[in-house]
């Protein structure tokens, strides 16, 4: 398809003319290491005004002067046709800008000439950090996620098993959470959690790990309290921080904090035993009146059995055949990857597994979104844009995955059902029971 007619072609000359004098490209060209020309946004990269004078200044005295031998032996290599660099610029005000280089030459009049193009290598670098920075943060609340926290537990065991040292895990679970939504809502049940987690980063150190591991439950390791004296004067902080009053909008509510810690080495010398032992106090301390710590002690120490990593009960039913029906297909997928989980299987399985609950999370997600139109249902629009960062979720946990981390890979999948459930699919079931022709079940009484 020709999309300018012959008769109103554009020269190649104007493009070229066009492309370097715009603001939008960093063009330059070299004569040997000596400066010949500088679009605009060349000049702009270095720090020099547009306009300014460059004919015949010598290119090593932009770079940084540890690094001008390997950029100019770069500029003068004299078989390659093409050069790339990656350098720091010195600007005029002494501050630096890290750029990369890709150039080519070519004849001209006689001369031959390098012709270069200059990208900023710090904003791209930036981006790269900041991405991967998101990839290791829980969005609501800007503690580390579960990844993240599995990293620095692994590195805390490493460097106390090397240096002899001991160190405390924290798993820690709100009390009266569900309260805060069933009557507030879930923007206000985020708004306790975001306060929660803020309470949580200030009672503990630097050093010191803390995460959002999914849902309500949260996740500390603790590399310099290896004690008990140490671990409790910590817990005491966090009951105490988290007991108080927070503002959700114009009023306040409050919540407890259940808390298990397990020591190493004491309860534990590998990851996976320390996470049990943990979650089996933490479990203590739910059955013992809430709102307390309570201690792992060890391995021998049956007084709590662990709990089900995920269970289907009655309160998770609608009462929309059709959506039921779904979600226990749903469950009956984690269920089944979580039997993989705890034997020892290879990666193959386990990305099958995982493939498997992906599918049928998107056969679900088609069909909810397909009953939501059918009924016209006003809240399909925020529906969908929620099914699409659930399966962002659970596709970047099969990329994760960890045997080690079993449990916690569990839980989280499980909270990543039961919430979506909970704070989305409740509120559509009851709508289209509201409604004539919503489906095959009954109102619960």
């Amino acid at each position: 398809m020709t999309l300018i007619p012959p008769s109103r072609s554009i020269r190649p000359d104007f493009i070229g003319r066009a492309l370097v004098e715009s603001d939008a490209f960093a063009v330059g060209a070299l004569e040997g290491t000596t400066l010949r020309f500088a679009s605009p946004a060349f000049l702009a990269l270095f720090g020099l005004p547009s306009g300014a004078p460059v004919d015949g200044i010598s290119f090593e005295q932009l770079v940084l002067g540890s690094e001008r031998a390997a950029v100019l032996a770069s500029l003068r290599a004299p078989d390659a046709t093409t050069v790339s660099a990656h350098f720091h610029a010195v600007r005029p005000d002494h501050t630096t800008v890290e750029l990369r280089l890709q150039g080519a030459r070519v004849g001209l009049g006689g001369r031959s000439l390098l012709v270069v193009v200059l990208t900023d290598a710090s904003e791209e670098r930036r981006e790269r950090e900041s991405l991967s920075a998101l990839a290791f943060v829980d969005p609501l609340t800007g503690l580390a996620n579960r990844t993240l926290f599995l990293d620095r537990l692994r590195d805390a065991l490493v460097d106390a098993k090397r240096e002899h040292r001991t160190l405390s895990l924290f798993f820690c679970d709100l009390d009266g959470f569900k309260g805060v939504n069933d009557t507030l809502g879930h923007d206000a049940g985020d708004a306790v959690l975001r306060g929660v987690a803020a309470r949580l980063r200030a009672t503990t150190r630097t050093a010191d790990t803390v995460a959002r591991l999914g849902g309500d439950e949260f996740g500390a390791v603790l590399p310099n309290a290896g004690t008990e004296e140490a671990a409790a004067l910590v817990a005491g902080r966090m009951l105490r921080a988290v007991g108080e009053p927070i503002a959700v909008g114009d009023t306040f509510t409050q919540v407890g904090l259940s808390v298990g810690i397990a020591l190493f080495p004491r309860d534990g010398t590998d990851l996976d035993a320390l996470i049990a032992q943990a979650d089996a106090a933490m479990y203590q301390s739910k059955r013992g009146g809430k709102n307390q710590f309570t201690f792992s002690r060890g391995p021998s120490n049956q007084a709590a059995p662990r709990r089900a990593l995920v269970s289907w009960s009655a309160e998770h039913e609608l009462g929309v055949e059709q959506l039921d029906r779904e979600h226990r297909a749903l469950f009956a997928q984690l269920t089944a990857l979580g039997e993989l989980l705890k034997g020892a299987v290879e990666r193959d399985p386990l990305t099958a597994a995982f493939e498997a609950l992906v599918a049928e999370a998107v056969s679900h997600f088609a069909s909810e979104e397909a009953l939501m139109k059918e009924r016209a249902y006003p809240g399909i629009a925020a529906h969908a844009r929620e099914h699409a960062r659930l399966l962002d979720d659970v596709r970047s946990l099969a990329y994760h995955v960890d045997r080690s981390s079993m449990m916690l890979t569990m839980r989280y999948l499980a909270d990543w059902l039961f919430r979506h459930l909970d704070t989305m699919d409740r509120g559509l079931a009851r709508w289209l029971r509201g409604h004539e022709g919503a489906g095959g079940g009954e109102s619960p009484p």
